[in-house]
């Protein structure tokens, strides 16, 4: 099950993962006992670490470290289930076995992974410089800077912050906790029911010509038209070599090349 991915990009499980992650660092949890920031409306996010001389008894702590904890994360997944369970009654469905959510690749991917050990990973991959031309031409047809390059002063500055998002890709790709299944963008685009058939089958779900035909139906053309930038799926494939600025190639070769033999592409010569 998921919401509405297209319109809501929701991240209910990033959101909880977030929230635990945060109620359960000591930074926080001391707070309880030992405020050190009374005068800030975030004071229990903890931004001072309460002294060692100041904690209270063992028990006091092992309850806070640990059965306090325990607590939160049992509430995280009370809360995504139902979620989950909701939005499954409002579409009249069964609940679901799993759901599905985009996660970016920092905190909340592991915790979610030590929270829900029967999570199924699926690590899309894309060119990245097509990826870029993607960001660059959406921000235009949308009229103001997102996807982190607000963050930052210029393009080139922005494909060298990419190039730090893609090596923490790659060590997730190299060195995953447990077992992660990859998606080709581009085979998804030129080959999808192969595609979307050999992914069901690699995470033991139902790979059927009724369930390709359902993922297959044609979606809503007036949601893809407002994130489309190409004019067509199989046009935004190798679209770099076309539409990637000639002034910021010297920066993709420097930030982005060494990154994408490894991820299996191309360098951009």
């Amino acid at each position: 099950l998921a919401h509405d991915p297209h319109r809501f990009d929701t991240r209910v499980a990033s959101y909880h993962a977030h929230v635990f992650a945060t109620l359960s660092h000591p930074n926080s949890y001391l707070q309880s006992v030992v405020p050190q920031s009374l005068g800030d409306e975030r004071w229990w996010l903890g931004s001072v670490m309460p002294s060692t001389a100041e904690l209270p008894e063992p028990a006091l702590l092992r309850f806070l470290g640990h059965d306090a904890v325990l607590a939160a994360a049992d509430f995280t997944l009370r809360r995504m289930d139902a979620f989950y369970q909701e939005l499954a009654t409002l579409q009249h469905r069964p609940a679901p076995r799993f759901f599905l959510e985009k996660c970016d690749p920092g905190m909340a991917r592991v915790t979610l992974r030590n929270l829900c050990p029967q999570t199924r990973e699926i690590i899309l991959l894309r060119d990245p410089r097509d990826a870029l031309c993607s960001v660059l031409a959406f921000n235009k047809k949308r009229g103001y800077a997102s996807f982190g390059r607000d963050a930052v002063g210029s393009d080139e500055a922005y494909i060298a912050w990419y190039s730090r998002v893609l090596a923490l890709l790659r060590y997730t790709l190299d060195t995953p906790s447990r077992p992660v299944t990859r998606l080709s963008y581009e085979a998804l685009i030129q080959r999808p029911r192969e595609t979307l058939h050999g992914l069901l089958t690699a995470l033991a779900l139902d790979a059927s010509e009724a369930t390709l035909d359902t993922l297959l139906a044609e979606p809503d053309e007036k949601i893809l038209a407002l994130h489309r930038t190409t004019l067509s799926p199989q046009a935004s494939v190798s679209r770099w070599k076309t539409d990637l600025p000639k002034a910021l190639r010297p920066a993709v070769r420097t930030y982005l090349d060494p990154l994408l033999t490894a991820m299996g592409y191309e360098a951009t010569g």
